[in-house]
């Protein structure tokens, strides 16, 4: 392992490195502007070569690295890696002609940091149609359905995604078996590509091994075939930091399925949600508020088809790839040379 010293003079290096190719790749394409996303690592030698271009620079503020360093069990809050790569962080978005924020909770954090209102806009993520469209087919997707529909169970309630600490899973885990211990039998099926050695675990801890299916990873063209599966789609998300302010992919995708969603009253989650009518929301890290959700959902199949196309229809009106990009022509015409 590095020490800290050869750390900072390694980042040192590769940034200077990453602003030379920059300048070269600008001289090939003459840019009006340069537009750089989170960490600092790459806004800051994106900065350097838009000021050293005389161009304007916007940056964008996708995720909160430090707080998911310490989700991570990395850094500690508020500790000295944690306050440096903060610090830096804010160097650029201070420095920056625009800011861009994924959501209005990262507004809201670039506001605290002491950044104009009026310079930030948000344009939030999106999700594809296409990803829904024509679902592919074959030995294999066959093979999983059958095996998930051979598990004893009113519902499937599902999870697509990576699976680290900061997703909170292990309340979904535990919702589950307190519907269990009620006689109340669920499918549980887990579909990611991170290692889910953890989660098996804590699932067989917990006497679900019977009830659960963990698979993947699954190809991104199939994944459609998956989420078709679910009957109730599950953002378990605890309270900390990182989750309070980046709004996750997932949800949005599960929404364009029309599956009926489940989120954690967390602010960045209850940008997509609203309870009861495009999804339910539960109180983080309360599994028997989340067991109790599931159970009424499971037992009311008008309601969960209700949520799902109303989900659908919200993300088809506001969350739509074509559309949410053009939020960044005005940003880029306001920086425009006369």
């Amino acid at each position: 392992m590095l020490e800290p010293f050869a750390l900072l003079t390694e980042e040192k290096v590769v940034m200077k490195h990453f602003t030379q190719r920059i300048l070269d790749i600008a001289e090939e394409c003459k840019p009006d502007i340069i537009h750089a996303h989170t960490p600092y690592r790459v806004g800051a030698p994106a900065l350097i070569a838009a000021r050293k271009l005389s161009i304007p620079f916007v940056y964008e503020m996708r995720g909160a690295w430090e707080e998911t360093a310490v989700a991570n069990g990395r850094w500690k809050s508020d500790g000295l890696a944690h306050r440096r790569f903060k610090r830096k962080e804010t160097e650029v978005l201070r420095a920056a002609d625009a800011v861009v924020c994924i959501g209005d909770s990262l507004k809201e954090d670039a506001v605290s940091r002491g950044i104009s209102k009026n310079k930030i806009t948000v344009v939030p993520n999106g999700a594809s149609e296409e990803t829904m469209l024509n679902p592919i087919q074959d030995e294999q997707i066959a093979a999983h359905r059958k095996q998930l529909h051979s598990i004893d169970g009113e519902t499937t309630v599902g999870y697509i995604g990576s699976i680290q600490a900061l997703e909170g899973l292990e309340y979904l885990v535990d919702a589950l078996s307190i519907l269990k211990e009620k006689g109340e039998l669920h499918r549980l099926l887990i579909v990611s590509a991170s290692d889910k050695t953890g989660l098996v675990d804590y699932i067989e801890a917990k006497g679900l091994t019977s009830q659960a299916m963990v698979i993947g990873p699954i190809e991104r063209d199939r994944i459609s075939n998956y989420y078709s599966m679910i009957d109730i789609f599950c953002v378990p998300r605890p309270r900390i930091r990182v989750a309070e302010l980046v709004t996750p992919l997932k949800p949005m995708e599960s929404m364009m399925a029309g599956c009926a969603t489940i989120v954690s009253d967390l602010p960045a989650l209850k940008e997509l949600v609203s309870d009861g009518n495009t999804g339910r929301i539960f109180e983080a890290e309360n599994s028997l508020h989340l067991s109790q959700i599931i159970n009424e959902l499971s037992e009311d199949d008008e309601k969960r088809k209700e949520l799902g196309i109303n989900a659908k229809e919200w993300i088809q009106e506001n969350r739509l790839w074509p559309s949410i990009v053009q939020r960044y022509v005005p940003i880029y015409e306001s920086l425009k040379k006369p």
